[in-house]
């Protein structure tokens, strides 16, 4: 563990790359952005399959969140309008909503238009 917090995110997938690209963009802090297909074994706590289905962020201590709260987690380390967006994304009554906006993002994250993944995209 590097001591940053780290988003993980799927690297072979358009969105998912604009959406880590964005948050790395406006951060106020320094943040390690982790293709889920570049971790070592366990290096996190959680598996492969996990982080292929949903992001999570590490923080610096290396407690791990993911989905919804995750993203919400690291907005809150941008500035304005990005934090307040991230503390409302976890309290209620956002929250459900936002994790089933998350779940649903996820699921057709593929489809979704995005940057170049920041992996080659398997064929």
């Amino acid at each position: 563990m590097s001591g940053l917090a780290a988003l993980v995110f799927d690297g072979r997938c358009r969105f998912c790359t604009w959406a880590a690209r964005f948050i790395a963009r406006r951060t106020k802090r320094v943040i390690r952005l982790v293709p889920y297909q570049l971790l070592s074994p366990g290096e996190y706590g959680f598996g492969a399959d996990e982080a292929a289905s949903t992001a999570w962020w590490v923080t610096e201590h290396g407690t791990c969140f993911a989905g919804h709260r995750a993203i919400a987690l690291a907005l809150t380390t941008c500035g304005a309008p990005w934090r307040g967006l991230g503390r409302l994304l976890v309290r209620p009554p956002m929250a459900p909503f936002a994790a089933l906006a998350y779940a649903l993002v996820a699921r057709i994250r593929h489809r979704l238009p995005g940057v170049g993944p920041a992996l080659p995209v398997a064929t």
